[in-house]
């Protein structure tokens, strides 16, 4: 047992086989209780038998089994509020839940010393119209826009910056670690503005920079400009954007309440509604169609594969006139990401990924879509180092702490896993992908009465899981003793597939872990990857593409040499040979994974639609 390891155990710390620390302070703790904990923490959340736990503390020594019962009793005692973090797991052993506890963040806001790093905060409505908020962020969302794109600025993800307000915003440089804030205020009245911006420097609390602009309303991207222009000029950054053209101010106002971004199909349809007329009545507003292309491909995904066609016409069309008028609009770029095959295109979506890096290496949006490029092309580890830095830059964002919670235990990370999961559950009980990830994650750990309480019928209705509410037959299947009821979920698996003759590659992954490992293979050798035109069809911005492949926990699929003609007909080991950029399983698997690549690269790649 390493004297040196150390394991986070919520609010206590262990210094294995030497102390327990609770705020610093000493557990009194005996030697054998200790020696236990220690046995079970240098287990990383996977159960421990008893004999494993006898030989770790009683080596070579015959001792009553009621010896173990007895200590962790003892070490139950001793550990408090975090005891119900050691399970039972009846007649085989014992479980340790590592990590902090779940209202602890499992990631803080962090930069190097000297970045600078600037959080915009939403401007004060000094209006009379409380109605007017939503134009005083859009104005200082549009602001933050500009000085990312711009001055290649790293700068605090907008849903984070703009939690604080009011008073609340004095705790904003240290809660997002900032060392500089923008913070304003409008009013507005009639055709008139007036746009109050200062720049703070957080480390001395000096203003470095204050101005006033009273202008016509017309005129309102020419002061955004301004401001960004300011900013950069202040912290010695370059500023180079081109001038927009201005626009009628009903028009600007209809297009910052259009541009909102929801997950009802009803709502994006309604804002898409709002956003032709923007782009009607001021067609030369680039940002116009880059958010109209982007919103319409995003309901594209909503949307039966026999209707995509027009959409994807739409779309290119939006595309090619924002070209011509505003290239490099955030919204351009992730409109072309989300009309991109699942797979089959790993190469092209790399490429696209670098055009957006170029612009801004550190903005949020695109270090959260490169995370999740890296997992659809197994290279996990890296995945959770880009989602650390996007987590780090909008710590306060759902989406982007989820991702990271996903990204750990892709990797391996299993307890930093949970414990980001369970902050994200916690914080942000709505958020049913990340939920699900979890009780996948329980799963794995069997954990059954943690995945009993997730999937309870009476917090499903309040917290409903959606398009993943398949993980709860899986959870509930995988739990079962009985074979039958893992048969009987293959064979609908099956059925469903052989009647299409069409599956989803993530589907595979979940035959495989259902024990039937040659059933699997030869149902995915019978079936074309990708949609048919049937009820059937999967839906969303997951559907089928390679993610659920690569998990660490799901190896199964993995551990056969099958696997390499799977993932040649995906196009991913045409990506992996022609980028030497291999997937984290090439060392972990029980063959040559490099060899298995070269002997399937002539496989043609299934095509999509």
């Amino acid at each position: 047992m390493g004297d040196s390891a150390q394991f986070r155990i919520g609010r206590l710390v262990l210094q294995s086989g030497r102390q327990l620390l609770d705020q610093g302070q000493r557990v009194p703790l005996g030697s054998k209780a200790l020696a236990l904990l220690s046995a079970l923490a240098e287990a990383r959340g996977q159960m421990v038998t008893k004999d494993e736990l006898m030989e770790a503390v009683w080596p070579g020594v015959v001792v009553e089994e009621n010896a173990i019962q007895v200590h962790i009793a003892a070490l139950r005692k001793a550990m408090g509020a975090e005891a119900p973090r050691l399970t039972t797991i009846r007649g085989l052993g014992y479980r340790l839940e590592m990590g902090p506890s779940a209202a602890e963040p499992i990631i803080a806001p962090d930069h190097p010393a000297g970045q600078i790093v600037l959080a915009v905060l939403p401007f004060d409505n000094l209006s009379s119209d409380s109605e007017l908020a939503y134009f005083c962020d859009g104005v200082s969302e549009d602001i933050l826009t500009r000085i990312t794109r711009h001055a290649r600025l790293t700068a605090i993800g907008r849903t984070s910056s703009f939690q604080f307000r009011g008073s609340d915003k004095a705790q904003a440089a240290a809660s997002l670690k900032a060392s500089h804030l923008l913070d304003g205020s409008i009013q507005r009245a009639g055709g008139r503005i007036r746009v109050s911006a200062h720049l703070i420097d957080c480390a001395n609390q000096t203003s470095l920079w204050s101005q006033r602009f009273d202008r016509s309303l017309e005129d309102i991207f020419a002061v955004q400009d301004e401001i960004a222009e300011a900013i950069a000029q202040a912290l010695e950054l370059e500023f180079a954007a081109d001038e927009l053209a201005p626009v009628d101010p009903a028009i600007y106002d209809l297009y910052l309440r259009a541009k909102e971004r929801v997950s009802n199909p009803q709502a994006m349809e309604r804002n898409l509604a709002s956003l032709e007329q923007v782009t009607r009545k001021a067609p030369d507003f680039g940002p116009g169609w880059a958010t109209l292309a982007y919103r319409r491909a995003e309901l594209m995904m909503h949307c039966p594969y026999d209707r995509r066609g027009e959409f994807r016409r739409k779309v290119d069309a939006e595309r090619n006139r924002c070209d011509e008028l505003d290239p490099g609009h955030p919204d351009l770029l992730a409109a072309r990401w989300v009309l991109s095959p699942p797979f089959g295109a790993l190469a092209e979506q790399e490429a696209l990924l670098a055009t957006g890096a170029a612009i801004n290496p550190d903005f949020v949006d695109l270090l959260t879509t490169r995370a999740y490029f890296l997992e659809c092309a197994g290279r996990s580890a890296e995945a959770a180092e880009e989602a650390a830095r996007a987590a780090r830059l909008d710590s306060l964002n759902p989406f982007a702490m989820g991702l990271l919670g996903q990204a750990l235990w892709f990797a391996g990370q299993y307890d930093r896993a949970i414990a980001t999961l369970e902050f994200v559950r916690n914080k942000w009980p709505d958020s049913h992908h990340s939920v699900a990830v979890l009780i996948q994650a329980y799963v794995h750990r069997q954990d059954w009465q943690t995945v009993e309480r997730l999937t309870d019928p009476v917090r499903l209705a309040v917290h409903p899981l959606r398009e993943h509410v398949g993980v709860v037959a899986f959870a509930r299947v995988m739990k079962s003793s009985d074979p039958r009821h893992r048969r009987a979920m293959f064979d609908m698996i099956a059925k469903r597939a052989e009647a299409s003759g069409c599956i989803d590659p993530q589907v595979g992954v979940v035959a495989a872990e259902l024990g039937f490992v040659d059933d699997t293979f030869d149902l995915l050798a019978r079936s074309r990857f990708g949609p048919c035109g049937g009820p059937h069809d999967v839906l969303g911005t997951h559907a089928y593409r390679t993610l659920l492949l690569f998990p660490h926990a799901y190896q199964v699929l993995r551990s056969d040499p099958r696997f390499v003609s799977v993932c040649a007909r995906l196009g991913l080991v045409r990506y992996w040979l022609q980028s030497g950029h291999w997937p984290d399983c090439v060392d972990q698997v029980p063959y040559d994974f490099r060899a298995e690549c070269q002997r399937s690269a002539d496989v043609p790649v299934d095509r999509w639609l």
